[in-house]
């Protein structure tokens, strides 16, 4: 009986050894290459609050709808902006007394707050270019963003907010 239960502790001992060595090989190869940023504007609040530290990971990957991204300002590649993607490529964004739209379906904006949201202005159907997201801030009164300069390109996108 001793020699069964002796056996059995090599092959766990064994077992969880291989474990420990192969995570260790999956974490070595996966490129783990996050940065902090202080970000130093209002117009992400409530979610991001001005002068606060995030976790932004430097490799693009699948941007969907929601992300919260780290970009080059189209306009003056010396600036950096966060926004959030709220339009893909091809759909049709609009925006109508505040609300935004993506292919005449109203877009589920719980994370705005209303004070921060008061502006009722309207932007017209625009197609999203291929290639290109439409970005807006949260803090939509004090957003300069996809409604003002357009669609952004995705070569300008160098990072996603990851925790914060």
């Amino acid at each position: 009986m001793k020699r069964a239960g002796s056996h059995i502790k090599v092959v766990v001992l064994i077992l969880i050894t291989t474990c420990v060595i192969v995570a260790g090989i999956m974490i070595s190869r996966t490129k783990w290459d996050f940065h902090l940023v202080t970000y130093k504007s209002q117009d992400m609040e409530p979610i991001i609050a001005k002068n606060e530290t995030l976790i932004v990971k430097y490799e693009v990957e699948n941007i969907r709808r929601g992300d919260i991204v780290i970009f080059i300002y189209p306009a003056d590649h010396s600036q950096r902006f966060i926004k959030r993607v709220v339009g893909l490529p091809g759909e049709v964004v609009s925006i109508r007394e505040g609300r935004g739209f993506i292919d005449e379906k109203p877009l589920d904006e719980s994370y705005l707050k209303g004070e921060l949201n008061t502006s009722r202005r309207i932007a017209p159907d625009y197609r999203i270019p291929l290639g290109t997201y439409y970005v807006l801030g949260d803090n939509r009164d004090a957003s300069n963003d996809s409604r003002f300069w357009g669609a952004l390109s995705a070569e300008l996108i160098y990072g996603k907010v990851m925790f914060k």
